[in-house]
């Protein structure tokens, strides 16, 4: 079977942007994390946060290459990377709300982070959904086995990733 000219187009972001977080990650294993202001101004530097970094890395050039060819591991990456995306894009819209409408913080632009999570969630739920097509499943070697299965696996190992990515960044 051909490979779907939708995987094709996921493919090449998620390789780019899984090379970009290695790269990222390696740029701090070797000059050290970079500090950051928190929230309410502390100079923060998390010594995990390499790790994370890597592991989005892995996660993203490890599901372009699966994908591509076609494996059946590829399509699981893809799955859970988008729904970390889901899950991180949900987080980051809940954070501007909280603090520009709810404690009326203005120290931050509020627009720029509602259109780019806005758009990276629906972003990643049309990525996700995709992959959930016949011909995709098909072309990954997957049989008819139940969406509902397939849908919580991914969930339950994207829900285990997000909460392990978040304990990078708070360390």
């Amino acid at each position: 079977m051909n490979r779907p000219i939708g995987i094709s187009i996921l493919a090449v972001p998620s390789l780019l942007g899984g090379l970009f977080y290695l790269a990222e990650a390696g740029f701090m294993f070797f000059m050290g994390p970079i500090p950051f202001i928190s929230t309410n101004g502390a100079l923060v530097i998390s010594p995990t946060l390499p790790w994370g970094i890597l592991l989005l890395g892995t996660l993203g050039t490890g599901a372009a290459i699966g994908m591509w060819q076609g494996k059946r591991w590829g399509w699981w990456l893809g799955a859970i990377q988008y729904v970390y995306g889901v899950a991180n894009h949900m987080t980051l819209l809940a954070w501007v709300f909280m603090t520009t409408f709810a404690l009326g913080s203005v120290s931050h632009n509020p627009d720029y982070y509602l259109v780019h999570s806005g758009l990276g969630l629906i972003f990643s739920v049309v990525c996700l959904l995709y992959l959930f097509r016949e011909h995709v499943l098909a072309y990954l070697g997957f049989n008819q086995a139940s969406h509902v299965t397939r849908l919580t696996g991914v969930l339950v190992l994207g829900a285990f990733l997000f909460a392990a990515f978040a304990m990078f960044r708070l360390r």
